[in-house]
């Protein structure tokens, strides 16, 4: 069997949870007898560089303005020929992508989430309606998202559910590991990241001002509104930004004495595989899907109490075996989970009939 994964996430993200998904089942699926490639011609993502079954062509840093709907055409364009080349039993589309169904290309689809339509965000940009009831097979990557989807899009066709996998770090490598004074956040901070209720927990304790530093890692470099806000709290010292590549990111979860996720709302949640397979202790919103994910081998707290979360923090960081129970847990749970399980499931979904 031939599967062709279509670029329409690697023009969208330098870095994320879906594409890193899609090249890591991608990686994984010639494991499991399927013949597998990605085709981005034009890219900003930084997960497909130097690697076999990958085809892009040219790498930006980041789109050029009002370029993004000519690149994303010309993309499609050059997949559709590639496509009569390659003869793919079908394309999986990394993303919404509404253009193959114009030319009858049968296509897989994944959903990651239903954000936008619980935030009443637009999603006619990519007609997401249109592409799920046009897809041959429909995968979500928790319980969580299948239920929203049914419960949003009432679609009747069968949707599977292939859980997500992670890099898993060398346990001996974690044994050399110091742990720092860090309490560490990854991803995006704005909107239902909620990531303001960690700096409002933060200021509230004098504890944790004291001993601790928050270190937020990925997205946006801090914007003036958040500088002038850690300036009026008198904490801008003690509040990083930190950006890098994988083995950076890999190097700070091994060394944080805590992981915090704030999010109200997620598909999945890979940061939390990343942080328990590093041995780092997890602090999290208790949201439905972190609860179907984590289970019990992590602390939650109220997303919408910075008091909550504030007594949380001081709890774990105050009780070294609170921490070292959390990080006993985090490992075992962690196990659960691999992108080789990931691929596997996938590739059941594929063999069958479509």
């Amino acid at each position: 069997m031939k599967v062709l994964f279509d670029h329409s996430i690697f023009l969208h993200q330098n870095y994320g949870g879906i594409s890193n998904y899609i090249f890591n089942l991608n990686k994984n699926l010639k494991k499991c007898g399927i013949k597998s490639k990605i085709f981005a011609p034009i890219i900003i993502n930084n997960y497909l560089i130097n690697h076999p079954d990958i085809i892009f062509f040219i790498k930006l840093k980041k789109i050029p303005k009002l370029c993004k709907t000519f690149f994303f055409t010309l993309n499609n364009l050059l997949t559709i020929i590639f496509y009569l080349i390659y003869r793919p039993d079908f394309i999986h589309l990394s993303y919404y992508n509404k253009f193959y169904k114009f030319f009858g290309i049968p296509y897989v689809v994944t959903v990651y989430d239903l954000i936008h339509e619980k935030y009443k965000r637009d999603t006619q940009g990519f007609n997401k309606k249109h592409v799920l009831e046009r897809a041959k097979k429909i995968l979500c990557i928790s319980n969580c998202t299948k239920k929203k989807l049914l419960r949003i899009y009432k679609t009747k066709k069968k949707i599977t559910v292939t859980h997500l996998g992670h890099n898993l770090i060398n346990n001996k490598f974690l044994e050399k590991k110091k742990r720092k004074k860090i309490i560490l956040y990854v991803g995006n901070r704005s909107n239902y990241k909620n990531f303001k209720i960690l700096i409002q927990a933060y200021e509230k304790s004098k504890y944790l001002k004291k001993n601790y530093k928050i270190i937020a890692f990925g997205g946006p470099k801090f914007s003036k509104s958040e500088m002038q806000i850690f300036k009026d709290k008198k904490i801008d010292a003690n509040i990083l930004h930190k950006h890098g590549d994988k083995e950076f990111l890999f190097d700070l979860y091994t060394t944080s004495e805590l992981f915090v996720y704030t999010s109200l709302e997620e598909g999945f949640g890979i940061p939390i595989l990343e942080a328990m397979s590093a041995g780092c202790p997890i602090l999290c919103s208790n949201i439905d899907v972190f609860n179907e994910i984590a289970e019990k081998s992590v602390l939650y707290f109220n997303p919408k109490s910075k008091q909550d979360l504030k007594i949380k923090l001081e709890k774990i960081l105050k009780s070294s075996m609170i921490k070292n129970n959390l990080r006993n847990k985090g490992l075992k749970q962690v196990k659960k989970y691999s992108w080789k399980n990931c691929a596997i499931q996938t590739a059941s979904v594929y063999r069958e009939k479509i």
